[in-house]
């Protein structure tokens, strides 16, 4: 040691008599002119400071290694992987104390308070074992190695290191933590700040009694957030770019809603004992989705969907950006009226979507979005499933797109009733099992017309006047008593069609009837010969008219008469949200061509039909 010391003097002074040192500190003119003081001397101590200031920032740039490698360089996953598993954390210099001071009384009863923690030094024996013995050692909370060499063990914490340039370093017990790949916070739960290395992210994690884990985005160590307690572990998309991964505190559970399955009272039936006990903040899910759920009561969507998109840091992964932009203009919106027509237009879009779950996923991001925290007398602790929102949104959407398919197929353009695609294979084979756009110009070439009844009579019309089509010995008394067509039973199928008591304009080239009257035209239309060899007195083929007809109502909605819950949107001055209506009155179906789901004929006050 003295032969180092030495070296390094005689290296000094050697050095002191050359040009300065880049990093050495200026000497003053006034130090220089300090009498009994030789130049030698002089520079020999500035050299000495120099080289300490040089040694300290060599070191602490070594130290400090780690921090910068991550911000430029991928950590590997063996380093993580040892980072992860440590259950020590290294809080950096200085000695342990307690992060929040504790009171004490002095012998004449004043109260004072001191941050230093109680300990066990167990002197030099022990130093290379202290970490492990501190392990083991339930009550240890952190250990230190005093300056001289000692291993120091502390009871009490939370603990905080005295942040004193010293040679003692406080390691408080922390971890290990857990890694889950291909997962992230969700947005709620998830710091904004980022740290660059999972060192520097467990200390702040540490210092934060809220926090539970790391969000690594890229899995790679370079870029860690913070997880709150209570956030939600959901998947990071294969199909994306990040390979997000999170590692949790060993004490971190995920987040759930129910307390038990069942054992409380239910709120639709109080009678009732074995619906779902929640935790708090969460309410009962509706008996139709299952008495032993439970949901954020300001989010019941929570029932429904198994992924909420308002969960996801980056939306533009998860939505189109046709719905993201939809969406945008719902939230920038500064007027009601802008807001509203924003609103529609999002639930458009969403209406589009290839699939019914992806339907209620975006129908419930814009209720996050617009009601997160909302929670008040006008919050529903229902939500619509699948079918629901199904309905509601071609209540809306799907006449026009349909009208609007029917005027491109005429034209000769392909086109996809998008709002449809989500209906499965059976609507899709009624798509194409027939040729929709030969049907349609067929339609469109003969007006719509058959014989004496096939066409578009007046809505609601109660004057039955036959087009005369058929004449003469093309005649014949049919079952309703009026002249029809002699052909296979077509024509008779329209004239009883067309006595039905209640319908509606649709598309301005049609009507919609009650869906009662439909299914016995449909009833008819089967007992009908399609290889009749008829033709009207204009030459319209009773084959072909059927074929069309076929095609075409497969295609049509109908109304029944009901009272009937429906989902609807209910706006207000700040958006709006899905809501639960009880309507009596007309309702609009689109069976395709299936009405055996109907079990009663609901055709409302003026009956089924008129009688001629």
């Amino acid at each position: 040691m003295l032969c180092w010391q030495a070296l390094s003097s005689a290296v000094i002074i050697l050095l002191s008599t050359f040009a300065p040192w880049p990093w050495s500190t200026p000497v003053s003119q006034e130090s220089q002119s300090y009498p009994g003081v030789s130049i030698i001397q002089k520079k020999i101590a500035v050299a000495r400071i120099a080289f300490s200031n040089h040694h300290e920032g060599m070191r602490r740039q070594s130290q400090s290694g780690g921090v910068r490698r991550a911000r430029t360089g991928n950590t590997s996953k063996h380093q993580l992987s040892t980072q992860a598993e440590d259950d020590f954390i290294d809080l950096g210099r200085g000695a342990c104390i307690l992060r929040t001071p504790k009171e004490k009384t002095t012998p004449q009863g004043k109260l004072y308070t001191v941050r230093t923690p109680l300990s066990t030094n167990l002197g030099k024996w022990a130093t290379k074992t202290c970490k492990d013995r501190c392990r083991k050692t339930p009550v240890c909370t952190g250990y230190i190695i005093t300056k001289r060499g000692t291993c120091r063990l502390y009871r009490e914490g939370p603990l905080e290191n005295t942040q004193v340039m010293e040679a003692t370093r406080c390691y408080v017990k922390e971890g290990p933590y857990k890694l889950h790949n291909f997962t992230q916070c969700d947005v709620h739960h998830m710091s904004s700040q980022k740290y660059p290395s999972m060192l520097v992210a467990r200390r702040s994690c540490y210092r934060d009694p809220t926090c539970v884990g790391l969000y690594d985005d890229q899995c790679d160590g370079t870029q860690f957030r913070l997880c709150s307690q209570g956030f939600s572990a959901i998947p990071t998309k294969t199909s994306a770019h990040t390979k997000g991964c999170v590692y949790t505190q060993a004490t971190w559970r995920p987040k759930t809603y129910v307390k038990t399955p069942t054992g409380c009272k239910c709120y639709f039936d109080e009678k009732r004992t074995d619906c779902a006990c929640c935790n708090h903040g969460a309410c009962q899910c509706s008996q139709s989705i299952g008495a032993d759920k439970c949901a954020p009561c300001d989010a019941m969507y929570k029932c429904i969907v198994n992924e909420d998109l308002n969960d996801f840091p980056d939306l533009s992964q998860m939505v189109s950006s046709e719905l993201l932009v939809s969406l945008n203009e719902v939230l920038e919106a500064t007027t009601y009226e802008a807001r509203q027509s924003g609103i529609r237009s999002f639930l458009k879009e969403a209406y589009e979507l290839p699939s019914s779950n992806a339907k209620v996923q975006a129908v419930a991001l814009l209720d996050a979005k617009l009601n997160k925290d909302r929670f008040d007398k006008y919050s529903s602790y229902e939500f619509p499933d699948e079918d629901q929102v199904e309905e509601w949104l071609s209540s809306w959407f799907l006449e026009e797109e349909m009208w609007k398919h029917a005027k491109q197929n005429h034209q000769g353009k392909s086109s996809v009733v998008k709002g449809l695609v989500s209906r499965g294979a059976f609507i899709q084979e009624k798509l194409t099992q027939c040729d929709w756009q030969a049907a349609l110009k067929e339609f469109f070439d003969a007006g719509g017309a058959y014989g004496n009844w096939c066409g578009k009579a007046p809505p609601g019309s109660t004057n039955f006047t036959s087009s005369g089509a058929c004449k003469n010995h093309k005649i014949k008394r049919g079952k309703w008593g009026l002249e029809v067509c002699k052909d296979s039973g077509f024509d008779e199928s329209c004239s009883r069609h067309d006595q039905g008591a209640y319908s509606t304009d649709l598309f301005g080239i049609a009507q919609q009837s009650l869906c009662k009257v439909d299914a016995d035209f449909k009833a008819a239309r089967e007992k009908s010969d399609l290889q009749s060899k008829f033709n009207d007195g204009l030459s319209r083929s009773e084959a072909n008219s059927i074929m069309g007809a076929n095609c075409l109502f497969d295609m049509m909605p109908c109304w029944r008469y009901e009272r009937k819950e429906i989902w609807d949107w209910c706006p207000s001055w700040y958006g709006g949200h899905p809501c639960l209506k009880n309507v009596v009155g007309y309702h609009t179906y689109w069976p395709f061509g299936n009405y055996s789901k109907f079990k009663d004929d609901a055709c409302g006050p003026s009956g089924c039909y008129w009688e001629s």
